[in-house]
């Protein structure tokens, strides 16, 4: 097996893990009977949550013909994606509440830890990545859309970063998936 495929299945099963914590939420919400009740900026989440699972997946597979895999390029991936499930966990409160500002927070704080992840990344594969400045930069855009939700209780705002984010990950979820076609 090729080091690609190592990290591929490590990259997988982390993957997977996240996208079984999303459906297990969604199942949760459902059973409990408050997929009513769940306002858009969660529904929203949601589903930036699930297409940046798969689109991070399907992204990978682009890296199938690097030969040379350093430690801080397994690492970084790893951080990446252990931050990602951080995330598909955090987007569900618990105890059956609406999310509070304090949820959304934390929320928010995890994918501005991605973004940091993903830029670090971006700019260590600049050497062998052709699209590491297009990545870099619709990242930083996403973290000047994420940072004021960290500060900005309005719900209008917050709605409005949480569609923004929707878009973005839609988008990132298209692009991955040409990436897999190709």
């Amino acid at each position: 097996m090729s080091t690609f495929e190592y990290v591929f299945g490590l990259i997988s099963i982390m993957s997977s893990l996240a996208l079984t914590q999303l459906v297990s939420g969604v199942v949760r919400i459902i059973r409990e009977d408050r997929a009513r009740t769940l306002d858009a900026t969660s529904w929203l989440w949601i589903w930036a949550a699930l297409a940046t699972v798969v689109g991070n997946w399907g992204s990978f597979w682009g890296s199938r013909t690097l030969e040379n895999w350093t430690a801080p390029l397994v690492l970084g991936n790893l951080a990446l994606m252990i931050a990602q499930y951080a995330w598909c966990e955090f987007i569900f409160p618990r105890d059956g509440v609406e999310p509070t500002f304090r949820d959304r927070r934390r929320v928010v704080a995890t994918v501005l830890l991605m973004i940091v992840i993903a830029v670090a990344m971006n700019v260590a594969s600049a050497a062998f990545y052709p699209g590491w400045w297009r990545d870099t930069l619709l990242s930083l855009l996403l973290a000047a859309i994420m940072l004021p939700l960290l500060f900005m209780r309005n719900r209008w705002v917050q709605l409005s970063g949480a569609a923004l984010l929707a878009i973005e990950s839609t988008y990132f979820l298209a692009s991955a998936a040409a990436i897999v076609a190709s």
